[in-house]
């Protein structure tokens, strides 16, 4: 995205029409444009690392049909441009209610997702981001998600998330269904 503020943050807005481009655009074009063996949704993942991270809980949490299985690493506690505020007023045009609709800390409060599971991975040193995305886990957790947490040695930085990538692979394979 060019720089750290110009996270689009996964959302319909005037900074682009993202949720739309991920949860329909990118779907509708690798099943006219893929040879797969399997089109259920539910061998499909999304995950991302750092703000990348809070984005695919935001498609798992808005578009749990599409995206039943996700992977945050290093996620943020909420979408954000800066502070809440400066997200609410860039991207929502000042409307909280606009923003909570969206933002899966609120969504998990009102909503169960019994058929959603996912993994959370951070830096044990990622003094930035590791509290609150345990508090994102255990949100998620009581939202019905079947979810887990880990914390693997380091920050928030490629390292971290290439093991925690690593570490994941094979559930993320069993869940998929993929055979080893």
């Amino acid at each position: 995205t060019g720089s750290t503020m110009a996270n689009p943050i996964c959302v319909d807005s005037k900074l682009g029409n993202v949720a739309t481009y991920l949860s329909q655009d990118v779907p509708d074009w690798v099943a006219a444009n893929l040879k797969l063996a399997n089109t259920d949704s539910r061998s499909w993942a999304v995950g991302g690392l750092s703000y990348g991270g809070t984005c695919a809980l935001q498609l798992a949490t808005n578009y749990p049909d599409v995206y039943p299985t996700f992977l945050d690493l290093s996620g943020q506690i909420e979408p954000s441009l800066g502070s809440r505020q400066q997200t609410i007023d860039t991207a929502f045009d000042g409307d909280e209610a606009a923003f909570k609709a969206v933002n899966p800390m609120d969504l998990m409060v009102t909503r169960q997702y019994p058929d959603t599971a996912g993994a959370f991975v951070v830096g044990r040193d990622d003094a930035m981001y590791r509290a609150g995305l345990k508090e994102v886990f255990e949100a998620a957790r009581r939202a019905g998600m079947d979810v887990h947490f880990s914390e693997v040695p380091g920050g928030h930085s490629f390292a971290v998330w290439s093991v925690g990538l690593r570490q994941e692979m094979p559930w993320l394979g069993k869940r998929l269904g993929i055979p080893e």
